[in-house]
Formats: structure tokens, sequence, C-alpha cells
């Protein structure tokens, strides 16, 4: 017998009930834990290498939202299991082994728990993080921890998806504002690494450190500068990260907003990245400028190359059943109208989350290969093009199923890396090892998973 699809009051999403009766782990006293090996690539094959200052990890995880984790959801698993208590033990417990740079989180709705369990994670690392809530009623977020020993955080920006219902209301798509009005978000992190000794350069004399006053019509904020030496400052040896953290639509019956929902977030990331280096280059020149170094020999690096092209690309079209055509283009692509190259700032692109999307799906295939000829319900005929040269890190193993459920098993979880800047030289293997056997992952969650997921996570090294 087929289970009914049952309809929420106030939602156009379907809620599928499970069976009563599926699989139930043993019952247990304490909190087991799986162990993970790493998967070594390139290079050394030495912790060292993994630990070594030019190299970071990299952790994604969809948690399940403890708002989530209703026994009408999880029919399958014992209540105890899903209690927030027990999972968030587990959670605790996984992350400890690997002690990440950066842990990129999905579904969080008790920040305040995670805030403070990760302040004691490791003696070793201290973490700080930024967060950014869905928008509406939604009661979850994204949650970016990173090691604020080895990192800084220049800036944030959050990308919330509902302005594409603004802009696709022009096309001939049914009930388009609730189509593509679903609350979901993308948090965009500006990083720099931090280094024991700056070498001394011409740029030395005036130092620029960064100091982010909240919200601002900048994707950087505020910049602000000092005399003292030592600190950040624009040469060859800065080295800066945009780290990603988002969670896309899930339902399978929308391909068409996931996809929308990448390319926005594409652009978004393009233009935060361009007007990040545009900010740090000008700034930091005119700062060196001010302080007297105007008639010296001041490097001024490369010249800027500048077009009308626009930030991601060419622009996409549709074209519609009556035959007239319609541009699509996001707002945030609007804001920044003109490519320059800025050789003497380098910023490493990686984009981690919850896509919701199968390694077969136009939404891998755009992400990975830089431009993509739909043929996608509604957006039949259009063309989507990005300039990130992004590739999946377990790409170099077969993707592993990160989401375990008892009606679907499949990977929907990623971590996309910059491909010209970084190299991926270990990886999370998705094997268990000791007590959690292959035959624990049935389903998930269960005594030894918190979530419904499994997480990720990959040593990557600036080249």
């Amino acid at each position: 017998m087929t289970t009914p699809l049952m309809y929420a009051p106030g939602y156009y999403s379907p809620i599928y009930y499970a069976p009563q009766t599926v699989y139930y782990p043993p019952s247990s006293t304490a909190c087991p834990i799986g162990k993970r090996k790493t998967l070594h690539l390139k290079g050394n094959h030495k912790k060292e290498v993994l630990k070594s200052q030019n190299s970071f990890s990299i952790l994604s995880y969809n948690i399940l939202a403890d708002s989530y984790a209703s026994p009408d959801q999880h029919r399958y698993c014992p209540v105890e299991y899903l209690d927030w208590n027990w999972r968030r033990n587990l959670l605790n417990k996984e992350i400890k082994q690997y002690a990440p740079d950066f842990i990129c989180l999905q579904e969080v709705d008790r920040i305040e728990d995670l805030v403070g369990d990760f302040s004691s994670l490791d003696k070793h690392v201290s973490y700080a993080h930024a967060y950014a809530k869905r928008p509406g009623a939604r009661p979850d977020g994204c949650a970016t921890f990173y090691n604020s020993n080895k990192f800084e955080l220049v800036d944030k920006k959050v990308i919330i998806y509902n302005e594409l219902a603004n802009e696709m209301s022009l096309q001939y798509i049914p009930q388009v504002d609730i189509r593509y009005r679903r609350n979901n978000i993308g948090l965009i992190t500006l990083f720099r690494l931090k280094t024991a000794k700056t070498p001394r350069n011409q740029y030395n004399n005036v130092v620029v450190g960064f100091h982010n006053k909240g919200e601002s019509g900048s994707p950087l904020g505020s910049m602000k500068y000092g005399s003292r030496r030592g600190g950040p400052s624009l040469n060859a040896e800065e080295k800066y990260i945009c780290l990603v953290n988002t969670h896309l639509h899930w339902a399978p019956y929308c391909p068409d907003v996931k996809l929308c929902q990448t390319d926005f977030l594409l652009k978004a990331v393009s233009a935060f990245v361009l007007e990040a280096k545009l900010k740090l280059r000008k700034e930091t020149l005119k700062t060196v400028t001010r302080s007297g170094l105007k008639g010296a020999d001041t490097p001024t690096g490369p010249k800027q190359k500048t077009s009308t092209q626009d930030v991601a690309g060419t622009k996409a079209t549709a074209v519609p059943v009556n035959g007239k055509h319609n541009e699509y283009k996001t707002k945030i692509n609007t804001t920044a109208t003109t490519q320059t190259e800025t050789e003497d700032v380098k910023i490493a692109v990686v984009i981690s989350g919850d896509f919701n999307s199968l390694p077969d799906s136009e939404v891998y295939q755009y992400l990975s290969q830089g431009e993509l000829h739909s043929r996608t319900l509604y957006l039949e005929g259009w063309t989507f093009k990005h300039n990130l040269p992004l590739g999946s890190c377990y790409s170099f193993l077969q993707e592993p199923k990160t989401n375990i459920t008892f009606d679907f098993v499949n990977c929907i979880d990623y971590i996309w890396y910059d491909k010209k800047q970084l190299d991926v030289i270990g990886l999370l293997s998705p094997e268990y090892e000791g007590e959690v056997s292959s035959d624990s992952m049935k389903v998930l969650p269960n005594q030894w998973f918190p979530s419904d997921h499994i997480c990720l996570m990959s040593h990557l090294a600036f080249k």
C-alpha cells in the first residue's frame, strides 16, 4: 500500500509519513562514536602535511535541526535517540575527532548550545563563528565556525534566495512567487590566513587591518587602517579564503528552483570576491601613497583591465513558448559592471553545504563545468554561466552517499574548491570503522548517527 502524501496547513510542500517500523538500533547507556580514516591524495603521506600553515581543513555537515528531529518525521528511530542532548553529544564527539579549521553546519537551530560546546572542543583550537538564520518562521540556519588562532574573519554577507521570486516574476512560470520563495540562504564569509611573521617589503610601512562594524552597503563592510607592523598587508604572502555555507531547497520536484538558487549564489560570490579584491588593492595603495611613499618606488602591481562584461559571465536568456526573449539576471549581478584583473590579490573560493542535488543533476553539472544549457522544466533553453573554477573535492573518489533515510540513499552534500588556487591533499573517508559498521548505516539517524546526513571533510592546500 502506498503511503499517502499529506499537506501541512499553510505549506505547499508534501509531508511523507514513514512506516511505523523500519529499523531499530540496539539500546545503550552511552553514546558510541565511529571512526573514519583520512585518505591522503597528494604530497607527503604524513600528518605534518595536513597540519601545515599552508593547508587547512573544512568540514561540512547537515546536523538535522532539533525542530525537525520529531518522531513523526523519523518514526523508524527510537525517541531517545532523537533527543537533542543525545545527538548533541554525538556531534561533539565526532567533530572533536577531526578538529577542522572550518566547520560549516546546516540546519542549526541550537546555535547557543553549539557555541558553548565548541568553545571547549579542542584545547589547541579556539573556535569563533558566524551565523545566519533563515528568514520567515523557519527556526534553523547556517553556522560557520572557524579556528580563530589561524584565521581572521574579514567580513560576511548573507544571501537570501527569496529575492529570486522578484527576479523570476517576469517569466511565464505558474505560482512563481510561491515556487521561488523558499526561505533558503547562503552565508558568504571572507577570511585571512594569519601568518607567524609577515615578510617585510615596501608595503609594510603602512599595514591594512580589517574591522567589521556590521551590515553595510559594501560586501566588505568597513575597513580600518593602521601603522603597526607585522599585521596583514597586501603582498604575495597574504592568503584569503572566501568560504560559502549554503542549504538549497529540498524538494526533488523543484529542480528549477535549486538551479536558480545555485546561479544566484555563484553570481553573489563572484561579485563579493571582485569587490573585495578591488577594495583591498585600492585602499592599500591609497594608504601607502598617503603615508609619504608617493615618490618612492612603490610597486603598483599589474595594470587593470576593464570591460563591461558581467561579473559572472554572459547573461542567461530564456525563450518562452510565445517566442519572446526575456533576460534572466539576478539583481546582485547588476551591482558590479566591470570585470577587473587584480592578480596581486588572491582569494580562493570554497563552497560547501547541502545542495539537495544528485551528482547527475544540472546543479552539479553547472557548478563543475561553469556553463549549462538547461533542459529542466520552466528553464528549458536557458543558458547559465559562471566564472569560478570549481571542482568537487570528493570527485577524486566516487561521490559518497551523504543522505541516508528509509526511502532515499544518495549524495546531496558537497565541498567545492577553487581548482586554480587550491589542491585537495586529503579527504575524510566515507567508510566507518570499528563498532559502527555498514550495518549501522542502513537508515539515519540512529544510536550512532545524530543526523540523517553524514559529514564531509576535505584537507586543502594553497598552491
